[in-house]
């Protein structure tokens, strides 16, 4: 992906303790969450650790005709019979390993990644442009690199593309 490329960004906010990234349009939006895999001592409640604007556990082509225009118009020059790459399970995978690097990593800042995804899915190489901490960064490039993917299509035709992995760590009290 070019610098003048757009790139996209899955509005996620993870909260109690784990990452955070907020769109400012993110109101009007559909919103899915995450919950945290067991309630805080003293409640059963299990609180939302991530929220989004896309389904985490539904494939590209599990998404609705919006949602796939929302992955979609992120990426620049994007023709009506193209798709961008995305995991073949969804996002929850790579949520749920930053989920538990950030439960033992508790870090603020942006995670900023980019897998580079052959015609055939697999990921031939991460890109780090930026990071909070070197341990969540190594324990994410092997969760995008391990990650099966839908390839892109161009012009209908398996491609190679990039995905973008962009978050904003935070840590709620």
């Amino acid at each position: 992906m070019t610098e003048g490329n757009m790139r996209y960004m899955s509005c996620a906010i993870l909260l109690a303790g784990m990452l955070t990234g907020a769109c400012a349009n993110a109101v009007e939006q559909e919103r899915f969450t995450m919950k945290e895999g067991e309630a805080q001592t003293g409640t059963r409640l299990k609180r939302e650790n991530a929220v989004s604007s896309l389904p985490f556990d539904k494939s590209y082509r599990e998404l609705s005709a919006e949602q796939q225009r929302k992955v979609k118009s992120a990426y620049a020059n994007m023709a009506e019979d193209d798709e961008p790459p995305f995991p073949e399970k969804g996002l929850a995978g790579l949520f749920s390993a930053l989920q538990k690097v950030h439960a033992k990593v508790p870090v603020r800042g942006k995670l900023d990644l980019e897998a580079e995804v052959d015609a055939e899915g697999k990921v031939v190489n991460v890109l780090i442009y930026e990071s909070p901490d070197e341990w969540v960064t190594k324990v994410m490039a092997a969760a995008l690199a391990t990650t099966k993917f839908k390839p892109a299509l161009c012009h209908g035709q398996p491609c190679a593309q990039n995905f973008p992995f962009l978050v904003n760590m935070t840590i709620r009290y």
